[in-house]
């Protein structure tokens, strides 16, 4: 909708994409930070999981890119859930050999997912300002009322003047809905320290079934994308590791209940 340059620094050019990128970080940051003061966690430890998670997110993705160059030169890239996978494993990490560190791990992360749910959020607006990540084109008869048109010669959409679906204000919907989620179930004992698992439900049955409205060009494993292989994935080690839990825990209460 909008891919043109708004202005350059020391040569290099910024539109909407980058700007939604870095400014998005913003919002995101301020509201873990809120979310770590509720729950007591030192502002350091949040920040160190930011920087740390961040240089983790860009090593798996750059990490992952370069071995499907390796093998698959004709895969295009995908970023987005190797970045992800990268942020989850390196705050893990860190929280795991933290002198702090409380008897569950994944306990002081609670605070990591609702700000990633909307950070992704809000850099999928800058997705659907360059064109890219754009849905396949709306049918005739299906008369579709909030389809979208890039005309932009510069846009990244392959699709140009043609209807398509919003997928990118799908997916920005989707991240804002679980983002939501996991602040109104941040506060629930139950759920505590097991955010991350409803993280990785909601965000990968999101990609799973949206993907099948996208349009550009993506890796294939057989009928599905690369992408909807590894969100089905996503959400089956978060049912999984959510049931378990449960289960336990219950099994742990009428133990001591008896």
């Amino acid at each position: 909708m909008f891919p043109q340059t708004l202005f350059s620094i020391a040569g290099y050019n910024v539109n909407f994409y980058i700007l939604f990128y870095i400014l998005g970080l913003a919002p995101a940051i301020i509201l873990g930070l809120w979310l770590a003061r509720a729950r007591g966690i030192p502002l350091m430890i949040v920040l160190d999981v930011c920087v740390l998670g961040g240089i983790g997110a860009i090593g798996a993705a750059l990490a992952f890119y370069v071995l499907t160059q390796s093998f698959l030169p004709t895969l295009p890239n995908v970023w987005g859930i190797p970045a992800i996978a990268g942020f989850l494993i390196a705050a893990i990490i860190y929280g795991a050999r933290h002198p702090l560190r409380q008897a569950n791990v994944l306990v002081p992360l609670d605070v990591a997912f609702a700000p990633l749910a909307l950070y992704q959020a809000i850099t999928r607006l800058g997705c659907f300002c360059a064109g890219c990540c754009h849905g396949k084109p709306v049918c005739g008869e299906c008369q579709f009322p909030w389809a979208i048109t890039f005309s932009d010669p510069s846009s990244a959409s392959i699709y140009q003047g043609v209807p398509v679906y919003p997928t990118q204000l799908f997916l920005a919907l989707g991240d804002v809905l679980i983002a939501l989620a996991l602040l109104a179930l941040r506060n629930k004992p139950e759920f505590r320290g097991a955010l991350i698992w409803v993280y990785l439900i909601g965000y990968g049955a999101l990609r799973f079934f949206v993907e099948f409205t996208r349009g550009d060009v993506r890796a294939m494993i057989g009928d599905l994308y690369l992408s909807q292989v590894i969100g089905l994935a996503l959400a089956l080690i978060g049912a999984l590791m959510l049931a378990r839990r449960f289960v336990f825990g219950t099994r742990a209460q009428l133990e001591v209940s008896s």
